[in-house]
């Protein structure tokens, strides 16, 4: 079964290529959706199914995010469903979290980092008090789940690498996304989903490398 879901990979795969050409929001259905599906049929129990739900709520705010049509409501609701996506990579990698001091001093000094960043690239951007509070727990809770990424105990190092790059990816969108709606550096605009689409698939390939 870890042979055949490691070709279905290539599902995934297909969909990033076809999303990066302009085919539109059903390729992210098919990367995302797929993901989810490979991780169900990994056969490793309930610890997947908090990775099955971000994954299911990431297609939502995918949905939203690509039919805002500069409706605010939408894009609010669209950055909600990622940020409870986050929440779900969280819990999922902190149910198997093994922490060391190494571990926690990278956490502290990438905090530090980032809340430089956000207080002086991003937030002073951003006008509104609400929205700063919201970006601002948003990379909180970011930061968090790359730190649990990290301390995730998988079966093997190989399996705690992909999942850990997969979220790092993910961050990384996550901060093109920043640089481009809220500091208009839109260079960033390109990188945004091909970071996004291959954070899925590295999360859901560390699923597959942890198969018994």
């Amino acid at each position: 079964m870890k042979t055949w879901l490691s070709f279905a990979l290539l599902i995934p795969v297909c969909g990033m290529v076809l999303g990066l050409m302009g085919k539109g929001f059903l390729c992210n259905c098919v990367v995302t959706l797929s993901c989810a599906l490979i991780a169900a049929l990994t056969g490793r129990g309930e610890m997947m199914i908090p990775l099955i739900a971000a994954f299911i709520i990431s297609v939502l705010g995918d949905w939203f995010m690509n039919h805002k049509s500069g409706n605010t409501m939408r894009y609010i609701l669209a950055i909600s469903l990622f940020f409870l996506a986050h929440i779900g990579f969280t819990v999922y990698a902190a149910s198997r979290f093994s922490g060391s001091a190494r571990i926690y001093i990278c956490g502290v000094l990438l905090m530090l980092l980032l809340g430089w960043y956000m207080a002086g690239r991003v937030l002073p951007k951003i006008p509104e008090i609400p929205m700063k509070a919201a970006v601002a727990v948003y990379a909180l809770v970011s930061l968090v789940s790359l730190v649990c990424a990290a301390a995730l105990k998988g079966n093997g190092a190989f399996e705690t690498l992909l999942y850990s790059f997969g979220i790092a990816m993910l961050v990384a969108s996550d901060l093109m996304i920043c640089e481009n709606d809220f500091v208009h550096h839109t260079r960033c605009f390109g990188y945004i989903m091909p970071l996004y689409y291959l954070s899925h698939i590295f999360i859901a390939a560390s699923a597959v490398a942890g198969m018994a």
